[in-house]
């Protein structure tokens, strides 16, 4: 078979998790009984796949599944992995540090990224996150993170990055300045961010804020923004190329939640798509699903270029939502195009 080419993978490896997040957009799926794929099926798939820039690790939480070393060894074996991202509500410390050495130690040439999820302080992010203590785990998983990375560096050993994101809504803007200020002075992280809610929440309370009060919180934060970008670039880059491309995605989200376009056609089906932990395969995680790696051998290819996969990648043009993954893809997918094109 000839393997599927696909730049970037959002792995659901698994449905479990430990925390009710109200404003989880996935809550149908998470509440599914599913039979997860074993290594064996993870690995036929992988197979059937090309070269894969991208690994977007996703759950679910994605510690509980034990193996997950295993299946991002898998995918750098076949499919010349370059960069794995993994989301986490840092609710297993412990784990979060051993799980992060052994993918750092993959090899020097895969980039490890660990974003935690923080949506308000102490009461807040419980309550959000519907679990008592989750504040205090996250905070627990950042030093934890901080303790591996200092040893590693010291040890000359590969590092990895670490970074925060706080979904915002209705329930939670107004301590986003007050979180954000918290996080810069207790924690060590490489950047914070917020992003806007996406798909249906949980709660429908939990839902989209006024862009006016997006566009303001983005005006408090941009002091942050340029904070940590100046301390992550230093004398290498232009920390402001990288705070106005920041800022271009911030007005790309407050265009949308005004019930504007995309700049530019979404990526998905083209550069970026979905593999669920049962084998179910969707275009985006926003659309339906397409197909059953299960049922065609786990040949990924068979399942995103048959009729139902190209019918659903056909509604694609004219999408706009605020799902970071698939922005960040689509203007990965731009530069490609546009790097392409200088050469010719």
């Amino acid at each position: 078979m000839n393997p599927a080419q696909l730049p970037e993978l959002i792995f659901s490896v698994t449905n479990h998790c430990n925390h009710a997040c109200k404003m989880c957009y996935y809550h149908q799926t998470l509440a599914e009984t599913m039979r997860e794929m074993s290594l064996g099926e993870i690995e036929r798939v992988s197979r059937s796949l090309g070269s894969i820039d991208r690994l977007w690790l996703s759950g679910g939480e994605p510690l509980l599944r034990k193996d997950l070393v295993e299946i991002c060894k898998i995918f750098h074996r076949n499919n010349q992995l370059r960069r794995i991202f993994l989301p986490s509500n840092g609710s297993l410390p412990d784990r979060m540090a051993e799980t992060v050495a052994a993918l750092a130690d993959l090899t020097p040439t895969v980039d490890v990224s660990v974003m935690f999820s923080l949506e308000g302080l102490q009461r807040t992010h419980d309550r959000i996150h519907a679990r008592t203590g989750a504040f205090d785990s996250v905070v627990a998983s950042v030093r934890a993170l901080q303790r591996l990375r200092l040893g590693r560096l010291r040890a000359r050993k590969p590092v990895f990055g670490v970074s925060m994101n706080t979904v915002v809504t209705d329930a939670n803007a107004a301590e986003v300045p007050r979180l954000m200020d918290w996080v810069a002075e207790n924690l060590w992280v490489d950047l914070h961010t917020f992003t806007p809610v996406r798909g249906q929440a949980l709660d429908p309370e939990h839902g989209f804020i006024d862009p006016e009060i997006f566009a303001a919180l983005v005006d408090d934060a941009r002091p942050h923004f340029r904070r940590y970008l100046s301390r992550n670039f230093g004398q290498r880059d232009d920390p402001e190329v990288a705070l106005a491309a920041l800022e271009a995605r911030y007005r790309t989200w407050e265009k949308v939640m005004r019930g504007g376009e995309l700049p530019l056609q979404c990526a998905a089906g083209e550069g970026i798509g979905v593999l669920e932990p049962n084998g179910d395969v969707r275009v985006c995680e926003l659309k339906p699903v397409v197909g059953n790696v299960r049922a065609v051998d786990h040949d990924f290819g068979a399942v995103w270029e048959a009729k139902p996969a190209l019918d659903v990648k056909a509604t694609v043009p004219g999408c706009a939502c605020t799902h970071g993954c698939f922005l960040s893809a689509t203007e990965r997918q731009k530069a490609l195009r546009s790097t392409l094109h200088d050469s010719t």
